[in-house]
Order: structure tokens, then sequence, then C-alpha cells
């Protein structure tokens, strides 16, 4: 009840400041951080995903020069991790823009991921 309750409460915030209207999870792959943003079917339909998530709950704090999980839980007790090196959004392209796999500057990014949206809902 209190994870949905922050979670509701943060959202808001994170969309008014510019932020993804996607969730956020920390993924460990070979040494570095990754910051996925990505709808939550995909991350359950992904077991790869799942193998190599940092907490299996959606929300990540990132500050000048650490990162973490925003709800540790007993399996997992509160960890720090150094700053993400990639940030990955997974988004779906029924246009073909673009290509499966595309390096984009932060303002294409943010163009073609939103474009996705209609009305707060993802539209593919």
């Amino acid at each position: 009840m209190l994870k949905d309750a922050l979670t509701a409460l943060a959202a808001p915030i994170l969309s008014a400041r510019g932020g993804l209207p996607v969730p956020g999870w920390l993924l460990s792959s070979g040494g570095s951080i990754v910051l996925l943003f990505a709808p939550v079917e995909v991350i359950k339909s992904c077991s790869e995903i799942q193998d190599v998530l940092v907490s299996t709950d959606s929300g990540v704090v990132i500050c000048s020069k650490q990162s973490s999980v925003l709800f540790p839980t007993k399996s997992r007790p509160p960890q720090l991790f150094t700053k993400p090196a990639t940030v990955v959004v997974v988004s779906s392209d029924s246009t073909d823009a673009l290509p499966l796999v595309s390096k984009l500057s932060p303002g294409q990014a943010a163009y073609h991921f939103l474009a996705g949206y209609e009305d707060g809902k993802f539209i593919p």
C-alpha cells in the first residue's frame, strides 16, 4: 500500500520535470549499470531482462554520483550503484520510421518516444 502511494505521488513530479511516462529499472550487466525505461508488460515478458534486474520493482533514484532502486526489499537490502552508463528506452514503432536499433540524440529520442503516446496512453 505504501509503495503504491509513493509511486502515485512521484509520477506527476517526474512527468512535470520532463521525465518519461514509463517505469524505470536498474540493470547490472557486465559490471555496468544500465537505466531501462520500458512498459511493465515488456519487463514481465522477457526472462533475460528479469535475470539482470537489480530489483523486480520499478523505481530508480539517481543523484550526481550514484543510483539506487526506489523500493529496496528484504531479499535485496539498500545498495548504492554507480550512475548508469547507458539509458535504454524500449518503444514500439508501427510506422517503421526507426530501425530496430537506433542511436539517437536526446532530442530525437524524446520526439520519437513521446510520439507513441496519445492522451497519456501508449499507442504503437
